[in-house]
């Protein structure tokens, strides 16, 4: 039943409700892989997160004073760029640390050698 105020309208009234999210990727998604990054937060408000692929060129049996003469840059298509809020940006540099620590720790309990800058 509608609360209604006097002049006939509906008053509506928020109530915080706690909903578990259905995270969804839907087949036809493609995944790419970024060997590049940048973020950008002109406002300080807004992040702007953008992932790049940068693709070597092809300099197989080229000599090395050609490769110089020949490639002057590596072209870094970008593949996704992404706006984040400060607080999600926040959460996401989180999350990344303890992934990171949780895959540390495996790769340390398999035995498995840790490059130094990992250390």
């Amino acid at each position: 039943m509608d609360e209604r105020s006097k002049d006939g309208n509906v008053k509506i009234t928020e109530k915080a409700v706690a909903l578990p999210f259905e995270r969804h990727v839907p087949e036809t998604i493609t995944t790419q892989y970024a060997n590049h990054f940048v973020i950008q937060a002109p406002t300080g408000e807004d992040f702007y997160l953008s992932f790049f692929e940068a693709v070597p060129p092809d300099t197989i049996d080229m000599p090395e004073d050609q490769i110089r003469e020949k490639i002057k840059s590596i072209r870094a298509t970008c593949i996704a760029r992404i706006v984040v809020s400060r607080d999600l940006a926040a959460r996401i540099v989180t999350a990344i640390q303890s992934t990171l620590g949780k895959a540390q720790a495996r790769k340390n309990q398999e035995g498995l050698e840790v490059p130094e800058d990992e250390k």
